[in-house]
């Protein structure tokens, strides 16, 4: 038997249909506060838990090997392989709905080849970002360890690429005067179209999880449950002060914050000290988690365009339809076993 994360898995699981409901636009017409606070507070949570998490899992194997580079080349090469399958699957989907996208809205045959181009090299759309995000962040990670550089040293660069991450985020407002910054930020936006890519945050969430490794038997539950609460108050005040100040809405997509990622951190950490061991684990939930991420961006292409415009119906019944189609596909796919199956755990 193994140990089995089980909490892990099943907040996942929550974060995933999270996800789907900031792609669906679930509280378009709620209360314009209402929305910003549950999006923010809760949704947006999402994905640093997965790539906090995803980093964890990777970083217990390449603990195992004591970040030998040699042994740790296979398993970070293994970790890409997997991922890049899914790149594979799934980027020609993505290209293709982009694509039409781009046509309905008249632009030109170069205009839409130039766009396309960069949305596969730097910011794939919908859930491929992390993917590639991933990669790139594990990637750097070895070529560091080639280097024979310490694990603290390159947290510290990769806090320091997430920190610079931001003034293109949520504190794009800061530079906003100063127009050699502002141009720069500009002409970098142009070419690479947003900063959450496995440069400035991939690295550095792969970091935290590989510090959850190292923390995991040194903090207690109720420790782990402070740092989560100080860091949600603290974050939900920088929330606060960035909507105050001018930062919301941001030049990007307002999803890079200093105090999240610590609170995402914490909240990990605390939940992997609730374990048990099993032989199969709670692994259809983690498959689940998996497939709902993986697939809700094909399908609230389609659902979008046919439920939403076609029977003009509210944003609540786009997601309720994006998430019971995802989750109904994901259970066809496990229990027939088909080849799907294999690219949705």
């Amino acid at each position: 038997m193994k140990k089995d994360y089980y909490l892990i898995d099943y907040a996942k699981l929550f974060f995933a249909f999270c996800i789907v409901a900031i792609h669906t636009n679930l509280l378009a017409n709620f209360n314009q506060n209402v929305s910003f606070w549950v999006t923010q507070l809760v949704f947006r949570v999402g994905v640093p838990f997965f790539f906090i998490s995803s980093g964890f899992f990777l970083g217990q194997k390449l603990n195992n090997v004591d970040y030998d580079y040699q042994e740790s080349k296979k398993i970070i090469f293994s970790y890409c392989k997997r991922l890049g399958v899914l790149l594979v699957v799934f980027e020609p989907v993505s290209v293709l709905f982009s694509a039409y996208t781009k046509i309905n809205l008249g632009m030109r045959s170069f205009s839409i080849v130039i766009e396309l181009l960069q949305e596969i090299l730097f910011y794939p759309k919908g859930a491929l970002w992390f993917i590639q995000a991933c990669m790139v962040g594990a990637l750097l990670f070895l070529f560091f360890l080639k280097k024979k550089t310490k694990i603290m040293s390159i947290f510290f660069v990769s806090a320091v690429m997430y920190c610079s991450a931001l003034f293109c985020n949520s504190y794009s407002f800061l530079i906003e005067k100063n127009i050699v910054l502002s141009h720069f930020v500009d002409l970098y936006m142009d070419v690479f179209l947003s900063t959450r890519n496995g440069f400035f945050c991939g690295l550095f969430y792969l970091m935290l999880g590989i510090l959850c490794v190292k923390l995991l038997k040194r903090m207690t539950k109720r420790q782990s449950l402070f740092f989560v609460c100080c860091f949600f108050s603290l974050y939900a005040t920088e929330l606060f002060f960035l909507k105050a100040n001018g930062g919301y809405p941001s030049r990007d997509d307002f999803s890079l914050f200093i105090f999240l990622p610590c609170f995402a951190f914490f909240l990990v950490l605390l939940l992997l000290q609730f374990n048990r061991y099993s032989e199969k684990g709670s692994v259809y939930v983690r498959n689940l988690s998996t497939g709902v991420y993986l697939l809700h961006s094909p399908i609230n292409f389609f659902v979008s365009r046919i439920v939403l415009k076609i029977l003009k119906v509210d944003n609540e019944w786009v997601f309720v339809v994006v998430s019971v189609c995802a989750v109904i596909i994901c259970v066809w796919s496990y229990k027939s076993n088909n080849k799907l199956s294999k690219y949705l755990r």
